[in-house]
């Protein structure tokens, strides 16, 4: 159940980031392409305008897409777009547990609560650099599956901070 969660709220907190790097580069949603065999494919307005609103999954093609549309350097900028997403998306995660985790982590989190805020920089950079640059995860919702398992890290690094 938590990891349902963490992949809505990832895929919210994802098209949000994806949202505003379109609009301060000025693109519009119904530009966002990549190149395939010399042709340009578009991904179609609906689908983006839903990545967006984060209701759907961004698979492989959209990837593609949104890392050329926006000149970003790899995959994985697509998925962790800078250190402040991550270190917002900690935040996110760490209200989740305070309200969905299990006892014995809520305890810790409410015990750690400030020192996480303290050490946000530093956990936020464990969960970027958890993953490489080319990801073996090719979307948006393998991607959120991934990080509801770094929670368990992210849990361990709590406690020993």
């Amino acid at each position: 159940m938590l990891t349902a969660k963490v992949k809505t709220l990832y895929c919210k907190l994802l098209g949000q980031a994806i949202k505003e790097q379109l609009s301060n580069q000025e693109i519009p949603q119904n530009e966002v392409a990549y190149y395939f065999d010399d042709d340009i494919r578009l991904i179609s307005a609906p689908a983006i305008s839903q990545i967006l609103q984060g209701k759907r999954n961004i698979t492989l093609d959209t990837v593609d897409a949104l890392q050329e549309t926006l000149g970003l350097p790899n995959v994985k900028s697509v998925f962790l777009p800078n250190i402040d997403f991550c270190e917002l998306l900690i935040s996110q995660l760490t209200e989740l547990l305070l309200t969905d985790g299990f006892s014995s982590t809520k305890e810790l989190i409410q015990a750690r609560e400030k020192v996480i805020q303290q050490h946000i920089s530093l956990l936020a950079s464990a969960l970027y650099n958890s993953f490489p640059d080319f990801p073996e995860e090719e979307t948006s919702y393998q991607i959120a599956d991934s990080i509801a398992e770094w929670m368990i890290e992210f849990v361990a690094l709590v406690a020993q901070i």
